[in-house]
């Protein structure tokens, strides 16, 4: 097929793998069919095969090392090599001047089964995780072809032991358990005989917390342990701990003087401490080896360059445990990130990384590449919906309320909206030379006067479509004696909303980043004892570390880039302990920025899906063309 016919006798090849296709042939026809070279530019054309390869393991603290190769006529080629040609779509290399080697079928599906786990770390050699050793031995399991290292014997050995292992619920649990907790337990205590960490991807509300104490009471003799969680969230992990477990000694590390229960620590210890402290505390963490370090809202991390990501990867543990409901919110960066915490090598460095799986998935949508990342991480991620494994929560219904501005507010946006996209074009070519800040700055301006016009001009004296239907779907909610979760990215626009409320008399609890770790725990205590119906939260602040179920309600009054997010917000009530079905509103202003925001979810939720099935802002990963796009959106053009 990759021949050029010339006449009857004469035929052009110029597909090099062609060509060497057609050498070897012939070789093998030996005296059958002769062949004629120009003097000294005869080609010889050799097979490598599994049997040639040979690869020896070194072991490294992360992941081991492989050097070897194969040696065809006295010519040597290293793994490396072999890999990077494969890589590149080539079943050949070259040996030295007229010298090649085919990569026979066999031999180039091995390298190819290998290819993701196995990468560049700036040495002669190249690497594989520790945990990923297993996808060699499938591959290399004839001809003698690895020489395993003690460790890597070892390894396998841990690795075997554990698929026969049983765990037992530790002595001091004092809950009775779900069978998916008691079973997500086993699979955490199994993961411990062999790997390093592990994700328990659980969605909000099925009990990541209860499974991770069950983890810690059942290390509890082999060392001192550490939580590492949202400020917030922190003291809910002793609550938790106090209700739930009999034998850890649980202390908040986080106040003045704190570096004095370092000297104590010891067997049953587990220090509790925020992302903050620790980032701020790094020399001194570092210094001490933890059982097991406990990650919770592990998308914290998420931004690997961050000096909290970097901090957490400092500390020293036998085992980490990343909680997360939603590991992959945006990109796929953010997935890299965490398992580059909690599996150091798994997926390689950045770069094979973002050359493997990242620009091929998210750019060129090579769904094959999406499938073999997610075989990859599936051993050490555990994820399971409510529709799995808690069908007797009550139903959620999702509505999105698509609402016409007014004419005087769509004159506004529209006015505005014209008067962004011609200073962009201003300032040059804006697509090629993309100023992010200036054309980042505009959406917001857009999104905020989506919600109300006041948010972008105070003296305006319009108002709000938006409001004015939020309120009254909050009076009906009253008059009906419905209870309602109310959350806005905006916390000037929770003011305007509170304004109106106070204005007819309603009362609300209220919560925002600016609340006090004690008073967000007096107002969930106000919530669990109906002091009100209606309590109003903005998104980031609320939408992770509460447990708010007896909602009947929750609106969202303006979408946020990814949907992962307004999940966690709805979460916090359609949750474990939830016995009232769920009705979840949003309030999305029609023909402007917001339905463009919308559009982005299904992108979102399918990547994610892909990854775990069986923020950084969303706007951090669009193109300047996407950004431009989103700013001119409007249905009517």
């Amino acid at each position: 097929g990759d021949a050029q016919r010339k006449d009857d006798y004469h035929w052009r090849l110029t597909e090099p793998q062609a060509c060497l296709e057609l050498v070897a042939r012939a070789r093998q026809l030996g005296d059958e069919l002769p062949v004629e070279w120009p003097k000294d530019t005869a080609w010889r054309v050799y097979r490598a095969r599994p049997r040639d390869l040979r690869v020896r393991v070194e072991d490294h603290p992360d992941w081991f090392g492989l050097s070897g190769g194969i040696e065809v006529d006295g010519h040597k080629v290293s793994l490396r090599d072999l890999l990077h040609a494969v890589r590149r779509g080539q079943n050949f290399v070259r040996l030295g001047k007229g010298r090649f080697a085919i990569i026979e079928k066999q031999l180039e599906a091995r390298l190819a089964d290998i290819s993701p786990v196995v990468f560049d770390d700036g040495r002669d050699e190249v690497s594989v995780a520790r945990t990923a050793i297993s996808r060699l031995e499938e591959a290399f399991s004839e001809h003698n072809t690895l020489e395993r290292s003690g460790t890597w014997s070892k390894m396998l050995e841990r690795m075997e032991a554990a698929a026969g292992f049983e765990p037992t619920l530790p002595e001091g649990l004092r809950a009775d358990l779900r069978p998916y907790q008691r079973e997500g337990f086993f699979w955490l205590a199994r993961l411990t005989t062999w790997s390093q960490g592990a994700c328990l991807a659980d969605e909000m509300g099925l009990g990541k917390t209860l499974q991770a104490l069950i983890l810690l009471l059942a290390r509890r003799h082999e060392g001192p342990a550490l939580i590492i969680a949202p400020t917030s969230v922190g003291p809910g992990w002793i609550r938790e701990a106090q209700r739930f477990v009999v034998g850890l000694d649980m202390q908040l590390y986080r106040d003045a003087g704190r570096e004095a229960l370092l000297k104590e620590l010891g067997p049953n210890s587990v220090l509790v401490t925020s992302y903050d402290i620790a980032a701020n505390d790094t020399d001194l963490l570092s210094k001490y080896h933890f059982s097991t370090c406990v990650i919770d809202e592990a998308q914290a991390i998420k931004n690997a360059s961050t000096k909290r990501a970097k901090a957490v990867r400092a500390i020293r543990a036998d085992f980490k445990l990343a909680l997360s409901g939603t590991p992959l919110e945006n990109h796929l960066g953010e997935l890299w990130s965490i398992f580059h915490t909690i599996t150091p090598g798994l997926l390689g460095t950045w770069s094979h990384f973002a050359e493997t799986f990242a620009v091929p998935i998210e750019k060129h949508g090579i769904h094959r590449r999406l499938e073999v990342l997610a075989d990859l991480v599936r051993p050490f991620l555990l994820r399971r919906s409510k529709l799995q494994v808690a069908p007797e929560l009550p139903p959620r219904t999702e509505v999105t309320k698509v609402l016409e501005l007014s004419a005087e507010e769509r004159a506004l946006y529209d006015a505005q909206r014209e008067r962004i996209i011609s200073n962009l074009a201003a300032s040059g070519d804006s697509r090629a030379r993309g100023d992010r800040i200036d054309i980042l700055a505009a959406l917001t301006r857009l999104r905020r006067l989506a919600c109300h016009p006041r948010l972008v001009f105070p003296d305006c004296g319009l108002d709000s479509t938006k409001l004015t239907r939020a309120v009254q779907l909050i009076e009906d909610l009253k008059a009906s004696g419905e209870r309602a979760l109310v959350f806005s990215q905006f916390t000037s626009y929770l003011a305007l909303l509170r304004r109106s409320l106070d204005a007819r008399g309603i009362g609300y609890l209220y919560l925002d980043g600016a609340t006090a770790s004690k008073v967000r725990s007096d107002l969930v205590d106000a919530w669990s004892r109906e002091d009100s119906d209606l309590f109003l939260i903005s998104l980031k602040a609320g939408g992770t570390g509460l447990n708010l179920p007896g909602a009947d309600y929750v609106l969202h009054l303006d979408p946020w880039w990814n949907p992962a997010v307004e999940d966690q917000a709805t979460d916090r009530t359609h949750r474990i302990g939830q016995t009232k079905p769920v009705t979840v509103v949003r309030l999305v202003a029609g023909d402007t920025i917001e339905e463009a925001v919308i559009a982005l979810h299904d992108r979102k939720r399918n990547l994610a899906d892909g990854i775990l099935k069986g923020g950084s802002d969303a706007a951090a990963r669009l193109s300047n063309d996407e950004l431009i796009d989103l700013v001119k959106s409007h249905r009517s053009d």
